[in-house]
């Protein structure tokens, strides 16, 4: 019995010359060569030695479950060049929002029409915890759109032909999203100031440094948890700000660069230095109690054996404080962004602002930070009323 060769995928063109040429299905993987002065056994083994090195590449396929891909994205291409923070953000949103209507599917069975229904769907969902009034409301606009952007940003990848490569298309494009609501950020303002620093003897030492610092000084929290001593210049009155510290489940505790990536100065008032040289005296006395159990990390925010504060400890301190003293639903960034504003209503230039801010882009500056006061009007009113006599 002859044995009959298995020519799949090449073309014999004559006088010893072949054509190999074949696509992986549902891949956008392809191989494409002729050979000369050769013979078709010749031919079957560089067509196979191919298949098996494009197979290899493309053990992603379009029929894999959207969880698996989404898995894979995180760990080959979100886990990359991102911060922990980040990273945490976007498995906690595919993980609440996107998987559960979408895990168990194959990728190439999930069409712009499904994704549509699911927008559709997320409008009618609870959000995951209640606002500052203790109601439970829909998710909102914001949310929605954060979320769908992770998701498009997955399939783009999933799509593209030389990062995931799984699919052929996405399936999120000419998407309809929500409209934004007309929302602005609370910030304190002068008023607002005056009652915090009333209540501020209230605080501990500490407490009172860890407010004081985003809210005069426009320091980020995991600056302010990044901060040592070193940094803190009493003499010139100045906070080198060169580290940001982070825990997240991602990346686990970090003192990295900041976000930025550059180191700047920025100026401390007398009532920062001032609580800043009581916390220094406590943390001295401190050490000398605890002797060598005490951990000295040189840090500026640490409990009283030395060990580092995590920034949750540090936000929950304040929205405590928050809810208990002040009218405003002022977030702990929101201390930072007040500074912005303050410094920005008695005429800073927004580029020193920007650099205050340790900003990259002054459009972020301009955008999320340089918030408007209440009193505009009453300001406007002023200046044109003192025309009329």
């Amino acid at each position: 019995m002859i044995k009959t060769l298995d020519t799949k995928y090449i073309e014999d063109k004559g006088n010893g010359t072949f054509r190999i040429r074949f696509r992986i299905p549902g891949k956008k993987l392809y191989f494409s060569k002729q050979i000369s002065n050769s013979t078709i056994d010749e031919a079957i083994a560089i067509r196979d030695d191919a298949l098996k090195e494009l197979e290899d590449k493309g053990k992603i396929d379009s029929n894999m479950k959207v969880k698996d891909c989404v898995e894979l994205w995180i760990d080959i291409d979100v886990k990359i060049d991102n911060a922990g923070s980040t990273i945490d953000d976007k498995i906690s949103k595919m993980n609440n929002h996107f998987l559960p209507y979408f895990g168990d599917k194959k990728m190439c069975d999930v069409t712009h029409m499904e994704i549509q229904k699911w927008i559709k769907l997320l409008m009618e969902k609870n959000s995951m915890r209640p606002n500052a009034d203790g109601e439970v409301k829909k998710l909102s606009a914001t949310t929605i759109r954060n979320v769908y952007n992770i998701v498009r940003a997955f399939f783009t990848w999933a799509s593209s032909e030389d990062k995931g490569n799984v699919i052929n298309k996405t399936p999120c494009k000419n998407i309809k999203l929500p409209e934004m609501e007309d929302y602005e950020k609370e910030i304190l303002e002068d008023e607002d100031i005056e009652a915090f620093i009333s209540f501020i003897d209230e605080l501990s030492v500490q407490n009172q440094c860890a407010f004081l610092i985003p809210l005069f000084s426009g320091l980020r929290r995991g600056e302010v948890l990044g901060l040592r001593w070193k940094n803190i210049d009493f003499k010139n009155k100045q906070i080198t700000v060169a580290k940001s510290f982070s825990k997240t489940k991602s990346k686990g505790v970090e003192d990295k660069k900041t976000k930025n990536k550059k180191t700047r100065t920025v100026s401390m008032n007398d009532l920062i230095m001032t609580c800043l040289s009581k916390l220094k005296e406590e943390q001295d006395l401190q050490k000398q109690i605890l002797g060598k159990n005490y951990k000295d990390s040189g840090k500026v925010f640490v409990d009283e054996c030395g060990n580092q504060l995590s920034p949750n400890a540090i936000g929950n301190r304040w929205r405590r404080f928050r809810d208990k003293k002040l009218t405003k639903h002022v977030t702990y960034h929101g201390l930072r962004a007040s500074y912005a504003s303050l410094l920005s209503y008695y005429n800073v230039p927004l580029k020193d602002i920007q650099e205050l801010l340790g900003h990259s882009d002054i459009r972020i500056t301009t955008k999320h930070y340089t918030l408007k006061y209440n009193d505009l009007n009453n300001r406007v009113y002023d200046i044109t009323n003192k025309f009329n006599k």
